[in-house]
């Protein structure tokens, strides 16, 4: 994922604040792992007027230790939030841990605690409340969504627990297929990809970043990987989301079976 972010960083369109004090904070405070499940200005620091301010963004999938208090109670409080239009509101935050440093995020952006595992939708995903064919919902997981769960190894019958995000403290379990998932780091960094860019996007920043990815990932990826990296860029050459050169010459360097 972070190989994601130094690529769309290097163009201005997609750059997500990619630079602050790396300082580490130290903790001896208890802690597990969770997910963010918002992409967003989703972390907050407290100033010295006890308010929340946003100090910076982070994306769906993002690893943060949520912290505990001594019963093992997640750390959180009811405070209020500071917008620079001046609006207030008070909301209830977690405490967490990002990147070795202290924050309060809001109880509807991040996942319960003991949320390890992460993968994203390789295609537009059909949303199930219960791991059976026959408790199909209306709710469509679009693909590039990345979608944090419990750790488990394998599936249920097929399907796999995941947490979205639903505007309620910690999210929404749901079911998913396991068909419908991509677990390596190189299938998420092609589904975030392809899932950023659309016709509003200059050209040449999308020929950018396409590029980038290939070069990056194509020689590193199995099979499975290599076949939805193919497929992906043959539909943007086709929609023209990336420029004929571009095409051809991806084509001519990795993809004879284009």
């Amino acid at each position: 994922m972070k190989k994601l972010l130094m690529a769309v960083c290097a163009v201005s369109m997609f750059c997500f604040s990619c630079s602050k004090d790396e300082t580490p904070a130290v903790f001896k405070q208890k802690s597990l792992p969770g997910r963010i499940i918002y992409s967003g200005w989703d972390l907050y620091e407290e100033h010295a007027d006890g308010k929340m301010y946003a100090a910076y963004e982070a994306e769906e999938g993002d690893e943060v230790s949520v912290l505990l208090n001594g019963d093992d109670s997640i750390d959180q409080k009811t405070a209020v939030r500071h917008l620079q239009s001046g609006k207030e509101e008070s909301l209830n935050f977690v405490h967490v841990l990002y990147e070795n440093r202290e924050y309060w995020t809001r109880d509807i952006f991040v996942t319960g605690p003991d949320v390890m595992s992460v993968w994203v939708a390789i295609r537009d995903t059909f949303v199930y409340s219960a791991p059976n064919g026959g408790s199909l919902t209306e709710k469509v997981i679009k693909e590039g969504t990345v979608l944090p769960g419990p750790f488990q190894a394998e599936g249920n019958d097929g399907f796999y627990k995941v947490v979205i995000y639903n505007g309620k403290p910690f999210g929404r379990e749901v079911w998913v297929k396991g068909d419908d998932l991509g677990g390596k780091d190189q299938f998420m960094e092609i589904a975030r990809v392809f899932s950023k860019i659309n016709e509003k996007t200059p050209a040449d920043i999308r020929d950018e970043v396409v590029e980038r990815l290939v070069n990056d990932t194509h020689f590193d990826l199995i099979q499975a990987e290599a076949v939805y990296l193919h497929n992906k860029i043959t539909e943007a050459g086709k929609k023209g989301l990336i420029s004929a050169d571009l095409y051809e010459k991806l084509k001519t360097a990795y993809m004879d079976e284009f």
